[in-house]
């Protein structure tokens, strides 16, 4: 038995015809692609390893104060600098 290559990688697997699913979206709510902010050529990407619990916390104090959980790192990071004299 041999497996053949797809034509076109970036395909994926067809859905049934009958398959006929409306997606509802809204004018207001921004896309998922607009909540992903592009790394510029003066920006790094950083991953972190967190507890969950404090993650949560944290992901859920941004949403109340309306700031991005990045920006907020990022602002720590400086002020921690600063602090240690660097």
């Amino acid at each position: 038995m041999s497996i053949k290559p797809p034509t076109n990688p970036n395909l994926g697997p067809k859905k049934p015809s009958g398959d006929r699913t409306v997606v509802a979206t809204s004018i207001d709510s921004p896309s998922v692609r607009d909540s992903f902010q592009r790394v510029t050529d003066h920006q790094r990407k950083f991953t972190v390893r967190l507890d969950a619990n404090l993650h949560k916390r944290f992901k859920t104090a941004a949403a109340v104060e309306e700031v991005n959980m990045g920006v907020v790192v990022e602002q720590l990071i400086a002020q921690w600098l600063t602090d240690k004299g660097h």
